[in-house]
C-alpha cells in the first residue's frame, strides 16, 4: 500500500485541481448541447439582442462557473478519501465518464 500512497502523494496530489477541471470539462463536453438547448428553449421569447447577450453570458460565464465550481466540489470530494482509495476512485470517475459518454454515443 506504500506505492499506491507515494504514487498519490507524489502525482495525484499536486494535480488533483487539474484532473477535476479535466472531469468537469468531459461532463460538460458530453451535456453542453443538452444544456444549450434548454437555455435556447427558455429564451427564444425574449429580443434578439437579449437573447443574443444572454447566451453568450450562460455559455461563456456559465460553463466556466459550472468547471470552476464543480472542479471544487469534486476536489473536496477526492480529499475526503484517504490516499490510497483516491486512484480508484479517480479511476472510476473517468470510467463513469466514459460510460456516459457510451450511451450519448459520443464513442
Amino acid at each position: 500500500m506504500d506505492l499506491i500512497t507515494d504514487f498519490t502523494h507524489e502525482f495525484i496530489d499536486p494535480n488533483l485541481r487539474y484532473i477535476c477541471i479535466s472531469m468537469m470539462a468531459t461532463f460538460l463536453f458530453l451535456y453542453g448541447n443538452d444544456i444549450n438547448k434548454w437555455v435556447t428553449r427558455h429564451i427564444k421569447v425574449q429580443a434578439f439582442i437579449l437573447r443574443v447577450l444572454l447566451f453568450v453570458v450562460i455559455c461563456s460565464f456559465g460553463f466556466a462557473a459550472i468547471t470552476l465550481l464543480g472542479a471544487r466540489l469534486l476536489v473536496f470530494l477526492f480529499e475526503q478519501f484517504s490516499p490510497q482509495t483516491i486512484p480508484l476512485a479517480i479511476f472510476l470517475c473517468f470510467f463513469g465518464i466514459g460510460v456516459l459518454a457510451e450511451r450519448k454515443n459520443h464513442m
